[in-house]
């Protein structure tokens, strides 16, 4: 028994580093396929002013170190039959030797109101190595209530799961000096972030040469985007706001995740 629950010990320890594009908004291994967009709500993207929206797809290459470890996708699909419902989309796929040692099959799934871009819905399936957890949380935002399959969590403000957390920052005006702040919801906890918009920067990614924003997130508590480290991220300083690049530095090493692809919302 004891050797069981060190060995599971083991894997749980192991398991953090492969997390951490999962507490960034997407899953640090990312990988899938989309569906193909339900045109009609092109309008409301349009409408409200979001920098995204339904067809939009981003392709990244994930390294380890100088090792690649995985690749990556994050999308908006448009609900078939609720016109205000957008489902944003993000898969993680281990490869290579990684994918050998350490398979990882990860997902999550925000679904939100596309008018408020507040969750009613989100889904986070993490299969890494020998770890296997499936969580749901239901979101009431005007009751303020969290249900979860432990029972219903109270909150006193209108909240976002991680992943629908970077599409809010995507569509915020961002200063340099000045930071976006909001509250998250994950592992039962709710925390206050800040994302701190640091300085504007020139990058070069496998997707071409972006003039960026680089914003840093920064939790009152125990962290979210990032676990034991720091992540900084590169949007693109245009109104499309595009993740060019993320970097996060962790006690075991430096995780980057490049932009390789970006296919624009459906017309």
């Amino acid at each position: 028994m004891a050797q069981q629950k060190r060995r599971s010990g083991r894997v749980r320890q192991g398991t953090r580093w492969p997390r951490l594009w999962l507490a960034c908004a997407a899953s640090l291994l990312l990988c899938g396929r989309f569906d193909a967009p339900y045109s009609g709500t092109r309008r409301v993207a349009l409408e409200q002013g979001w920098p995204f929206g339904p067809g939009e797809l981003l392709t990244f290459d994930l390294k380890w170190q100088f090792i690649t470890a995985g690749t990556a996708t994050m999308g908006v699909v448009a609900d078939r039959t609720d016109s205000t419902a957008w489902h944003i989309q993000a898969f993680a796929r281990s490869t290579g030797l990684i994918d050998f040692f350490y398979t990882v099959r990860d997902s999550l799934v925000a679904t939100l109101d596309s008018r408020t871009l507040l969750p009613t819905r989100f889904e986070k399936r993490q299969h890494e190595g020998w770890y296997h957890r499936d969580s749901v949380y239901l979101f009431d935002q005007e009751r303020r209530i969290i249900h979860r399959k432990t029972g219903a969590f109270a909150c006193s403000v209108k909240v976002h799961d991680m992943l629908s957390a970077l599409y809010r920052v995507r569509a915020s005006p961002l200063v340099v000096g000045r930071n976006v702040t909001l509250t998250v919801y994950e592992g039962g906890k709710l925390y206050t972030a800040a994302v701190n918009v640091l300085r504007r920067e020139t990058v070069t990614v496998p997707a071409g040469t972006f003039r960026c924003v680089v914003v840093e997130p920064i939790l009152q508590s125990e962290a979210i985007f990032v676990q034991k480290g720091r992540i900084w991220i590169w949007l693109s300083d245009d109104a499309r706001r595009i993740p060019v690049l993320m970097r996060s530095a962790i006690p075991v090493g430096k995780i980057t995740a490049e932009l390789v692809s970006y296919q624009s919302p459906s017309s």
